[in-house]
C-alpha cells in the first residue's frame, strides 16, 4: 500500500524528479500544493490493467515498471521509470485508464498528483506539457528498443543492461531485487535469469546477496551489456537538454 510521507515537498525544497527540476519556477509553484510525498514499496501497484489511474507519479528514487500482462497473469516489461520520467501517461491523453499494469520494483520514494489536479494544472503549463511530450517519445522508443533487445540480444548482455539502468536511478546504491521479478523484466525463465546473474557475480561485475544487488564494476558492466543500454541512456538524457 502506498503511504503518505505527510509532507507535500522534501524539507530542502529541492526537486529530485528530472522533470520536475526542469521546471521554470512558476510552474514548479503552481504544481507544489497538489504535489504529495510518497513512500514506495516493493510490489506497490501504480495502477492495475484497465482500471482507473488514480495518480501521475513523479518517481524521485527507485524503479517502477510497466508490465503487458496476458489472461495466465504473465507479465513482460515494456518500459521502467526511474526518476527521469513519469508514471501515468495515460492521463496527460486524457485517458483515464491503461491497458498495463504499473508496479514497484525497487522501492523509493516519489511525488504523486491526483489525476483531475493534473488535468486542471496543464493547460496551464506549457514547459511540463512539453516535457512530458518528449517524454512520451523516450518511452515510446525504450519500448522499441527493449523489443529488438528481447529478439537480438543474449540474457546475460540483457541482464547487465537491466542492471546498469536499475544502477542510474538509484544513484549507485545497493537495490533489493527478486529474481521472479528480474525474470519478468528479461522475459526469460527463471533459472535463465539465475544463471545469468551468477556469471555477472562470478565476473566480478555485480554482488548478488539475499535478493539485494550492488554493481561492483561499472565498466565491466556496461562492456558486458548489448548496444541498447546506450542507446536507451543517450535517449533519456536528451530529454532534459
Amino acid at each position: 500500500m502506498l503511504k503518505s510521507a505527510g509532507s507535500r515537498t522534501p524539507s530542502d525544497g529541492g526537486e529530485r524528479n528530472r522533470l520536475l527540476r526542469a521546471l521554470p519556477s512558476v510552474e514548479l509553484r503552481s504544481l507544489r500544493p497538489d504535489l504529495e510525498h510518497i513512500e514506495l514499496a516493493h510490489g506497490d501497484v501504480m495502477h492495475a490493467p484497465r482500471e482507473l489511474i488514480p495518480f501521475a507519479l513523479f518517481p524521485e528514487a527507485g524503479v517502477a515498471s510497466v508490465l503487458a500482462v496476458d489472461n495466465a497473469g504473465v507479465g513482460v516489461e515494456v518500459v521502467s521509470v526511474g526518476n527521469e520520467g513519469m508514471v501515468g501517461m495515460s492521463l496527460v491523453h486524457d485517458i483515464a485508464s491503461s491497458p498495463h499494469l504499473c508496479i514497484i520494483q525497487v522501492a523509493g520514494h516519489g511525488k504523486r498528483i491526483r489525476g483531475p489536479a493534473l488535468a486542471r494544472q496543464l493547460p496551464d503549463l506549457p514547459v511540463l506539457q512539453r516535457l512530458l511530450g518528449r517524454y512520451a517519445t523516450a518511452m515510446f522508443n525504450e519500448a522499441a528498443q527493449t523489443i529488438l533487445c528481447n529478439r537480438r540480444h543474449s540474457i546475460d548482455e540483457r541482464c547487465a543492461r537491466w542492471l546498469l539502468m536499475t544502477d542510474d536511478r538509484v544513484s549507485g546504491e545497493d537495490f533489493a531485487l527478486k529474481q521472479e521479478f528480474l525474470s519478468y523484466m528479461l522475459a526469460a525463465r527463471r533459472p535463465s535469469v539465475s544463471r545469468a546473474a551468477a556469471r555477472l557475480q562470478r565476473d566480478g561485475l555485480i554482488r548478488y546477496s539475499r535478493g539485494v544487488i550492488r554493481v561492483l564494476d561499472r565498466a565491466g558492466l556496461e562492456a558486458a551489456a548489448c548496444e541498447c543500454y546506450t542507446i536507451t541512456r543517450a535517449a533519456n538524457d536528451r530529454l532534459h537538454d
